[in-house]
């Protein structure tokens, strides 16, 4: 919903991947769904990271989660359907 509002706001279509990684040290009493709508807003209302390839940006995404929840994510990164739909969304210069 949090992704829904800001592309509202900016009047863009677009697909979002988020991912959210629960710590049990961190995260002991579940606080619903809420927190993550919340998350979400802080998010977006951050400046973004800019990577001038989508490789440069699923390498930082693999590095940066390993390094803070100790976690492998490359089976998701494999397995998302979104990824995968990026290959086969046609451009608009190929409806010419």
């Amino acid at each position: 919903m949090g992704c829904l509002e800001k592309l509202k706001i900016l009047q863009k279509q677009a697909s979002a991947l988020a991912l959210r990684f629960i710590n049990p040290s961190e995260y002991v009493a579940p606080l619903g769904v809420w927190v993550t709508l919340e998350a979400t807003r802080k998010a977006l209302a951050t400046q973004p990271l800019l990577f001038s390839s989508k490789n440069l940006m699923l390498q930082y995404i693999n590095i940066f989660v390993k390094k803070k929840f100790g976690l492998e994510i490359s089976s998701i990164i494999k397995n998302s359907i979104i990824l995968k739909n990026l290959k086969e969304q046609k451009k608009l210069h190929e409806f010419n």
